[in-house]
């Protein structure tokens, strides 16, 4: 029921139509990376995808509904999404490039060096984000 995004006002997009979105895009920019460039720039399939389904669950922490609409919750007012997420994701014994994934997807993930598979996953989601946000 949550929007993906508090960032666009009246988005109807829910959370689970963006994270679709984003695996499968991940999923398929990943299939054609390693079919014309495999040999020398391999992307791990089950990491782009484990983290493309995961990269948004702090948002679970991040938002909450008061009287019916999502609003940022009394954790998000202080941690954002990819910190919960990998707090949650290391909680539950999700594997560290997962959960690189999950911390880098977002712009904090631009002050560290991101995996192939962080790359393919942030420029996924940030392709199905954007559009929203910056509407001609």
């Amino acid at each position: 029921e949550i929007p993906f995004t508090l960032l666009v006002p009246d988005c109807k997009v829910s959370f689970m139509a963006h994270k679709r979105c984003v695996v499968h895009v991940a999923r398929d920019a990943a299939v054609k990376m390693n079919e014309f460039m495999g040999n020398e720039l391999p992307v791990d399939l089950d990491t782009v995808i484990a983290g493309a389904i995961l990269a948004d669950v702090g948002k679970l922490l991040e938002y909450a509904k008061v009287d019916g609409e999502a609003v940022k919750s009394e954790t998000g007012k202080y941690l954002r999404h990819p910190f919960t997420g990998v707090g949650l994701a290391l909680r539950c014994g999700v594997p560290d490039p997962v959960c690189h994934i999950i911390a880098a997807h977002a712009g904090e993930g631009d002050l560290v060096t991101r995996s192939t598979e962080a790359y393919v996953v942030h420029h996924a989601d940030f392709m199905t984000f954007l559009p929203f946000k910056n509407r001609l």
